[in-house]
C-alpha cells in the first residue's frame, strides 16, 4: 500500500482496547480507523452498506454481545462482497479450539490480547508494521 493508508475496522465490544487502538493508530502513516462496531450486528451493518467507507482489514473480537465473532467472520466471508476482506480474530482466548474454529471459518490471523496496556499498544506497533508494510492487498 505505497503511499495510502490501509483502511482499518475494528470490531470490539471493550471500550478500553478501542481506546488504546484509536490512540495507537492515531500516530499511525500507514492504518486509518475508518469504523468501529461494537456488536456483531453493528459490524454487518457496517460492512454491507451503512459504513462511509469499506475496509481493507477488519479486526475482529470474538467475545461481543448478540453476535459472536465467529458468526461475524461466517458471514463475512460468505459474502460475495466481503469475503475478500482480510479478517484477523482479535480476543482475549488462548483456546486451541477459538484458533483452529477461526482459521477453519476463512480468519488470515489469531491474535491474543496482551494483558497490559505496554503489551497492546506493542502489539499494534507490530500489527502496523506488518498490515501496513509487509502484507500486500488485493486491488479493490
Amino acid at each position: 500500500m505505497e503511499n495510502h493508508l490501509l483502511p482499518l475496522f475494528i470490531v470490539d465490544d471493550s471500550e478500553s482496547d478501542l481506546a488504546i487502538a484509536r490512540e495507537a493508530l492515531r500516530a499511525s502513516n500507514l492504518l486509518t480507523l475508518i469504523g468501529v462496531a461494537r456488536s456483531g450486528d453493528e459490524a454487518l451493518a457496517y460492512l454491507r452498506g451503512g459504513g462511509k467507507s469499506s475496509p481493507l482489514l477488519i479486526l475482529l473480537d470474538i467475545n461481543m454481545p448478540k453476535r459472536s465473532g465467529f458468526e461475524v467472520l461466517e458471514e463475512i466471508k460468505g459474502d460475495p462482497a466481503l469475503k475478500h476482506v482480510p479478517v484477523v480474530m482479535f480476543t482475549t482466548s488462548w483456546r486451541d479450539e477459538d484458533v483452529t474454529r477461526a482459521y477453519a471459518a476463512g480468519a488470515c490471523s489469531f491474535i491474543t490480547k496482551p494483558a497490559d496496556f505496554l503489551g497492546l499498544e506493542r502489539m499494534f506497533a507490530n500489527f502496523e508494521t506488518y498490515w501496513g508494510e509487509v502484507s500486500r492487498f488485493p486491488r479493490q
